[in-house]
This record gives C-alpha cells, sequence and structure tokens, in this order.
C-alpha cells in the first residue's frame, strides 16, 4: 500500500531540514530565509509521525511476523544509510584535515549502539552525534522506537488500551527524566509521538475521515505531557529566583511535543478543508522521497562541515560561491541516490 501524501511530507521534511542548514552556512542568504528554514527540528517530530503511520501499512496486514525478521527489515532500512554517512564524514575530514580532531572512537560506539542525542537543551545525554553530524540524533529515537513496537505488536496490537499503555510509558519516563535526566528516559517519553502515528494510520483505515472526535485522545496524550514540561520548567525557574540553585532546562521537549499538537491540530483543521491545495504545495516533494532518507542523513557533512572554501582566495566571491555550492549539492544528490537507489536494494536481496 503506497500513499502519495505521505511521499510528499517525508520529501518535503527532509529536504527543508537539508536547506536549513544549508543556508545557514551561506553568509549571502537573507535572514528572512534563514528565518523561514529554522524549523529543522520540528520537521523530525514530522518524520516521528509519518514513521508510526508507515509501521501500521508494513505489520497491519501481518499477525505473526517473527523478531528475526522484523529486526532484518529496521536494521537493513537504517544502518546501512547511517554508516554511509560515517564514511562520508571520515572521507570529508581527512580532505579538511581534521580527522583527529572530530573522530572519537567512544561516540562512534554510542552511535553504533544507537545512544546519540542532541546535546543543547537536552540534559542527560550520553553519547553526541558523530563527528558533528547532527542530524544522525534522531536515528537513536527512530530505532528504539521500533523496538518497542515490536513489544506492543507481539502483546498489544488487539488491546483496546494500548493507546493508554503508550501514554503511560511516555508519561512515566518523562517523570523520570525529570527526576534523573537520562537518554533512555527521554526517548520512551517521546515514544508517544511516534506511537500517535501509528494510531492516526489506524483511525485513517478504519474509518476513513480525521474528526475531533476520534483524534481528541491522541491530542490530549501530547498534550498531557508538553503540560508535564512546561510545569516542570516554571517550577525550576522559580525555584532557581528563591534557591540560586541552577534549574534543568528542558526547552527542546517543550518545543517538540508543542510541534506534535501543533502538527496534529493544523492537519486535522487541514482534513476538514479536505486538504485545500495540499497537492499544488508538497507535490513537487514527492520526487524527493527515494532518496528523502539519505538526504537527510548525508546533507549535514556535505553541505555545512566540508570546507571547499579553503580551496579558494575569496570566499566572498560569487562565482566561488555559485561553484563551491553546485559542487556540494551534485555530490548529495550523487551519493543520496547511490546509497537508497542503488545500493539498498543490493543490501534487501542480500540481506534477509
Amino acid at each position: 500500500m503506497k500513499l502519495d501524501k505521505l511521499d510528499m511530507l517525508r520529501g518535503f521534511a527532509a529536504l527543508y531540514v537539508a536547506l536549513g542548514h544549508w543556508v545557514d552556512c551561506n553568509d549571502a542568504t537573507p535572514l528572512f530565509i534563514r528565518h523561514a528554514l529554522r524549523f529543522g527540528q520540528q520537521s523530525v517530530i514530522l518524520f516521528f509521525l509519518l514513521s508510526g503511520f508507515v509501521i501500521y501499512i508494513a505489520t497491519s496486514r501481518s499477525e505473526n511476523v517473527p523478531f528475526r525478521d522484523y529486526f532484518i527489515k529496521r536494521f537493513r532500512r537504517i544502518y546501512p544509510v547511517m554508516i554511509g554517512a560515517f564514511l562520508i564524514s571520515f572521507i570529508i575530514s581527512f580532505i579538511d584535515g581534521n580527522f583527529f580532531e572530530l573522530f572519537n572512537g567512544k561516540v562512534l560506539i554510542g552511535n553504533l549502539l544507537m545512544l546519540q542525542d542532541y546535546g543543547t537543551d537536552k540534559p542527560g545525554l550520553w553519547f553526541t552525534y558523530f563527528m558533528r553530524n547532527s542530524p544522525l540524533w534522531s536515528l537513536s529515537y527512530e530505532w528504539w522506537f521500533y523496538m518497542l513496537f515490536f513489544v506492543f505488536y507481539k502483546f498489544l496490537i488487539k488491546s483496546p488500551y494500548r493507546l493508554l499503555t503508550a501514554f503511560l510509558i511516555s508519561f512515566v519516563s518523562a517523570i523520570t527524566y525529570i527526576i534523573y535526566p537520562n537518554h533512555a528516559s527521554l526517548v520512551f517519553a517521546y515514544f508517544i509521538i511516534w506511537w500517535t502515528g501509528y494510531e492516526a494510520a489506524d483511525v485513517y483505515f478504519k474509518q476513513k475521515t480525521f474528526t475531533i472526535h476520534n483524534m481528541k485522545w491522541l491530542i490530549a496524550a501530547n498534550f498531557a505531557i508538553l503540560a508535564l514540561f512546561i510545569v516542570y520548567q516554571f517550577s525550576q525557574i522559580q525555584i532557581e529566583s528563591v534557591t540560586g540553585i541552577e534549574a534543568i532546562i528542558v526547552k527542546k521537549p517543550i518545543i517538540h511535543f508543542s510541534t506534535c499538537v501543533f502538527f496534529l491540530s493544523f492537519g486535522l483543521v487541514w482534513w476538514r478543508l479536505k486538504l485545500i491545495g495540499f497537492n499544488q504545495l508538497l507535490g513537487v516533494f514527492m520526487y524527493v522521497a527515494p532518496i528523502s532518507y539519505a538526504l537527510y542523513v548525508l546533507h549535514f557533512p556535505i553541505l555545512k562541515i566540508w570546507d571547499l572554501y579553503q580551496y579558494f582566495d575569496y570566499k566572498e566571491s560569487v562565482m566561488n560561491m555559485v561553484i563551491v555550492n553546485s559542487i556540494r549539492i551534485i555530490v548529495l544528490v550523487s551519493f543520496s541516490y547511490l546509497m537508497e537507489i542503488k545500493i539498498q536494494p543490493i543490501i534487501n536481496k542480500y540481506l534477509k
């Protein structure tokens, strides 16, 4: 089963994140464009929702998938492109002459074990993303969402309490994160965002429509955890003002959960308006979808870290900027196409 609108959203989100990082490293970019493209992390929340929706499509027709088969499919979807990103970071750092400055073996192991995260405004960081490739932070969340989903798939998929269970896992994890900030608690606190995509797919395929009635608990579940983080943040600020003890900042979770609530609410309104203008606005991004994952994972070292200007005398030269960015775009699109269209099918064929 294939839904073109999902591909449009996936392609849009990947390209939006890449463009945001690209314009950020081009000094000539007008300020209003930088501001318009600064919501990359919010786009990742859209990825999580879409991923949960797609996993419903992938598993709804099969009730007895062995863990081995499930694990291999998820492994070959995430790891090959991620390892490709590692190799590109190796190559670029050697070219730029800063490999030994950027390479960290412990961080590499942490990323291979899917324990990395984005450190800014997220206390309890275990490992940062490898060699400054910041989009890698979200892969650890995606991986552990997949792993937790299999438990639901085996034991709870037909339970009327599965949404409540997912919410309680996330709510309790959010509380444990507040008490003792750590990466595992934060990942499972975010699980409800991903699970919301799954439940939204269930609503769509069973009821063929979205309404306030059939979406209210999904919005409420995410809003409840958002409220928890907001209340905690304000209480910490008050405590700091009285005692001087530095407040623990949970800015990123507040942004992410508020983004999820916004997407659900806005999507519901747009659905009621019969998705007017959707294809006209987002249709072109369907062509990006086949390489969207590689584009997302590979773009940062190629577009932002790779220092091609070292080979030119004048960075400000318009011609040099055109040459540098043309090379970057050609390399990024070429490697994304190679990884997703050429190499990935070979991996799928032999890794079963």
